[in-house]
């Protein structure tokens, strides 16, 4: 559907890769802009008339395609991560309770521990998305 120039790709310093991963990602998002545009324009069709898709569905359709972007959920295994921490720290805080004793020094170590390593992964995998 979309021809790109190589020549302005060349001169504007693509490398091979480069030139394909752009080529892909434009014909991914031209596909998936399409599909949608048409989506909205059959919503608004009416009965007996064919499919119009108007400026406000492609619009829409672009505006939609980048706010689903931007709110990806986070991922099944941060969120067990998250609850983690915080078991984790319910652990230390059992475990601080008993400090007299071995099992409360052994399960506030522990605790504190993991919840600190938790809270690191993540953070640091938060930074990455």
């Amino acid at each position: 559907m979309i021809n790109l120039d190589q020549d302005v790709l060349d001169a504007k310093g693509f490398t091979l890769s480069g030139k394909q991963q752009f080529s892909s990602t434009v014909h991914d998002y031209t596909d998936h802009l399409l599909e949608r545009s048409l989506q909205y324009g059959n919503v608004d069709k009416a009965d007996g008339l064919p499919v119009e898709v108007t400026h406000d569905h492609v619009r829409a359709s672009a505006q939609s395609l980048t706010t689903a972007d931007s709110r990806m959920a986070p991922s099944k295994w941060l969120i067990a991560a998250h609850v983690s921490e915080y078991l984790s720290t319910a652990a230390a805080g059992v475990g601080g309770g008993h400090l007299d004793e071995q099992w409360g020094i052994i399960t506030f170590g522990l605790g504190i521990s993991a919840a600190v390593l938790l809270v690191v992964i993540r953070l640091t995998k938060g930074k990455e998305a």
